[in-house]
């Protein structure tokens, strides 16, 4: 058993116990005891303003969705909305539905933009990631305000009462977005945003639809960081964020394996106008670190604890936070498959319905521009992939390198051979520094490079601008099973007639050859430039076939 399925199932059992044991079916029954003291689920629970809670079908009475429960009332949750802004940015203010006038004091720019942020399950409002996402909106958008949602109250175990208690705060959440666009004196919402984590992007997808059909507005944007699943997956729209709750819904995937068999915690369906899915949205690197998590939060055990457990899952937030620090954020192409994409084969931006966004923040903008170039005809929904690393900036650009081993006779009598290929690209800035990548695999696992043949292959790495040089290294693989490899070697090698580079992010091809033809060795270095290629062009070239070239 991985690393990563072996700590996604301990979560995976820790929020089900919290939940009681089920005995049949893991879905099957999971409430029976609090069922004894519950209405019949076909009644509904009523909050005043708020409206009525059902528990009949779509919101109960299946084996996806086996609840009970109906959400505890306002007084029990003490939901609070803390406000932060350029005035306030130690979040002093709290907005209050009973205090209407004090929401005038706060200083709330109408024609700036407004945020909503709102946990998960076990989580609260003092999370640090709340704080930091909150600060870099503030940095980037200076005139904006951001509303932090605290349901701590309702989101302590069993799971499937939080699961339910998110409707009545999602409801709440959308009285406050209405009072403050009341009044602030908003023209529209256009300039809400909410963004939720796991539990909390449902959350925002209720917000979204009371909001529509309480109020008659339009909530301008949502951003689901990882949606949970248990509870979710595969259920009517109604019972979770869907696209239709904002006028844009953008989705980020970071932990959609399968729940019951993997312990993925994340949604795997796209439900958004555009739904991300860094690295196939299943496993993300740097999350088989061991201790290393507990090690990065040094001010919280518990903290440590969560992220060592549902790694995949938190680093949906880390990323959208990057985005949000870093403007420049690269693009995610759409595509058929993630397979499809690692191979290259949807890397042309705007050709064969492969469309570029930019990840993140910045998506809604990008999707837009989109139909301001008639790219896009309709409110299409749209599935984007991008690779990430393993360590802070998980961001990286994306490239395209394909290599072509050579067919030279020296490569065919020396043959095939499995191993990996390390790349390390290098270019200029407008100052003329320096920039490189790190360490770059052309892939995860040892590959065979034949004679004559192509690979191609898409990875992250480092903004270099344009690439200029290249540095490859070889590394062996011995494998008893591969008669490949059984060969004793003294110096495993390859022989490439080239690279190509391609930058999706500066719509970029290049191509490098190493020098006279020398092979690729394992404990060298090649050095690969554009420049070589032409001089084994012209190397090349046949002298009866061109007279004239002397």
């Amino acid at each position: 058993m991985s690393f990563n399925s072996s700590t996604g199932i301990l979560l995976n059992t820790f929020l089900f116990l919290s939940n009681h044991t089920p005995q049949n079916n893991i879905f099957a029954d999971l409430n029976k005891a609090a069922a004894a003291n519950n209405p019949a689920i076909t009644d509904a629970i009523c909050y005043g303003v708020y409206g009525c809670f059902s528990l009949a079908p779509p919101w109960s009475g299946d084996t996806e969705r086996p609840l009970t429960y109906f959400p505890e009332s306002p007084s029990e949750m003490n939901v609070k909305f803390r406000l932060y802004n350029r005035r306030n940015k130690n979040g002093e203010f709290f907005v209050d539905l009973n205090d209407p006038d004090k929401v005038k004091t706060f200083k709330i720019n109408k024609n700036a933009k407004l945020f909503f942020i709102t946990h998960g399950y076990l989580e609260g409002g003092e999370q640090p990631w709340l704080l930091d996402m909150a600060h870099a909106l503030l940095d980037r958008e200076r005139d904006s305000s951001v509303v932090i949602i605290d349901w701590r109250g309702g989101s302590s175990p069993p799971y499937a009462r939080a699961a339910t208690n998110i409707r009545l705060v999602g409801a709440m959440a959308a009285h406050v977005a209405h009072l403050i666009y009341e009044e602030c004196h908003f023209q529209n919402l256009k300039n809400v945003h909410f963004i939720g984590h796991s539990l909390g992007a449902h959350l925002s997808g209720y917000a979204g639809y009371h909001l529509k059909h309480d109020f008659g507005l339009s909530l301008g944007r949502i951003t689901g960081m990882d949606p949970a699943e248990p509870y979710f997956s595969k259920t009517d729209p109604l019972v979770r964020l869907d696209r239709t709750d904002a006028d844009y819904v953008d989705v980020i995937h970071t932990d959609a394996k399968p729940f019951v068999s993997s312990g993925g915690l994340g949604l795997a369906e796209p439900i958004g106008h555009v739904d991300f899915y860094p690295n196939g949205g299943h496993t993300q690197p740097g999350c088989n670190q061991g201790v290393g998590q507990f090690i990065e939060e040094r001010e919280s055990f518990f903290w440590g604890v969560q992220k060592y457990l549902g790694c995949d899952h938190v680093r949906s937030y880390e990323l959208f936070i990057e985005s949000i620090k870093n403007p420049s954020t690269p693009y995610a192409i759409t595509c058929e498959s993630h397979t499809e994409y690692l191979l290259g084969n949807c890397f042309t931006c705007g050709v064969d319905d492969h469309y570029c966004i930019k990840f993140g923040y910045g998506s809604r903008e990008s999707y837009q521009s989109l139909y301001a170039t008639r790219d896009l005809v309709s409110s299409e929904a749209l599935v984007a992939y991008m690779l990430t690393v393993g360590k802070k900036p998980y961001i990286r650009n994306q490239y395209k390198i394909t290599v072509n081993v050579s067919n030279s006779m020296e490569s065919k009598i020396h043959g095939g051979e499995v191993g990996k290929l390390k790349i390390v690209l290098y270019g200029k800035d407008r100052r003329n520094h320096t920039l490189k990548t790190e360490e770059m695999f052309f892939s995860e696992d040892p590959k065979l490079f034949e004679p004559g043949h192509k690979n191609t292959s898409v990875v992250a790495g480092s903004d270099v601008q344009a690439p200029i040089h290249a540095i490859l290294e070889w590394k062996y693989s011995t494998n008893p099973l591969n008669p490949l490899t059984w060969r004793l070697l003294k110096s495993p090698r390859i022989y490439l007639a080239d690279i190509t580079i391609e930058s999706l992010e500066h719509r970029s091809k290049i191509r490098m050859c190493p020098v006279l033809n020398e092979p690729v060795v394992e404990g060298s270095q090649s050095h690969f430039t554009p420049e070589n290629c032409e001089v084994e062009d012209w190397n090349n070239v046949d002298p009866i076939a061109v007279p004239y070239m002397q």
